[in-house]
């Protein structure tokens, strides 16, 4: 598989980063904090996770597997609904945990667009309790929203 020089694992992350910070702000109005690795899944952790599974692939194959702490992801659920928490149900919450990945996921799938690499981008896929993997060489990004944590894993270069 050949890619273009400019898009590898470290400047998708570096895409992501950013993406992460600007819908978080713009869509939430909250600040994602970038911080060294982010705690990763521990077990207890993954019970109370919902985890948005998203990637494009062509030319260059990227996986991305979001972890939000189900209160953060409620949080977030309720600031763009503007619904109080207690008046969310799931599906609902799920459904932003997923478009959440569509727009970090899209932003960085529009930038390798744009330098002329084709790909494609997958539907999300949210999950509950459940951790993900990602395919091809790996890296971790975490960040601080508030009190929680979210973190994302990278998969770069993966055959699909």
């Amino acid at each position: 598989m050949s890619s273009t020089p400019a898009v590898t694992l470290d400047s998708v992350s570096d895409w992501l980063a950013q993406a992460v910070g600007e819908v978080c702000e713009t869509m939430f109005s909250q600040v994602a904090v970038p911080v060294s690795g982010g705690p990763g899944p521990e077990a207890s952790q993954v019970a109370g996770t919902l985890v948005t599974s998203i990637g494009f692939g062509g030319a260059c194959d990227v996986d991305v597997a979001i972890h939000l702490p189900v209160a953060l992801a409620t949080r977030l659920a309720s600031r763009v609904l503007e619904m109080p928490e207690a008046e969310l149900d799931d599906a609902m919450v799920n459904d932003v945990g997923g478009e959440f990945g569509n727009m970090v996921v899209g932003a960085v799938k529009s930038r390798v667009t744009d330098l002329g690499v084709d790909c494609l981008m997958t539907l999300p896929k949210v999950v509950r309790g459940m951790d993900a993997s990602v395919r091809g060489e790996r890296k971790r990004l975490g960040f601080r929203v508030g009190p929680d944590f979210l973190w994302m894993d990278v998969g770069f270069g993966a055959s699909r």
